[in-house]
């Protein structure tokens, strides 16, 4: 079964090093530079359907347009059903990590300790039901 994740990062860098990272794991990769470019908000995602359209969301804070604590706020306003959050940041703060504790998400600091963030990818994958089913109703892809 493959896994779905979709990754928000301005920096190529890091969000390359992310993408390569879960892709060498199986994952299926959605990547954006800008959270408003993901086509989860592109598409006004209500998540009307039981299942989630991927099984991991990594994002950094601070980005164009919008921040990543803002786009998991309203994707679990509107219902997301996404089950793994990830933040990964160098610009935490007490309101930030306040955020994360209270939305369910993963933090790391950047620099990133890729072997501590696989580790913890390697967790979750064990969680994810052999049988579950992911929602492709937001799998077209609009280009930036």
């Amino acid at each position: 079964m493959k896994k779905r994740s979709i990754i928000l990062e301005d920096n190529d860098v890091i969000r390359n090093l992310i993408a390569d990272v879960l892709r060498n794991r199986g994952h299926e990769v959605f990547d954006f530079p800008n959270p408003a470019f993901c086509m989860a908000y592109l598409k006004n995602c209500q998540c009307p359907q039981e299942n989630a359209c991927a099984d991991f969301i990594f994002t950094d804070i601070i980005m164009p347009e919008m921040t990543g604590l803002e786009f998991i706020e309203q994707q679990k306003n509107k219902g997301c059903k996404t089950r793994f959050f990830c933040i990964i940041s160098s610009a935490w703060n007490e309101e930030y990590e306040n955020f994360a504790r209270r939305f369910g998400c993963k933090t790391f600091k950047k620099p990133l300790d890729i072997i501590e963030f696989i580790d913890w990818v390697g967790k979750c994958e064990k969680l994810i039901p052999e049988d579950r089913k992911l929602n492709d109703h937001i799998l077209i892809k609009k280009s930036c």
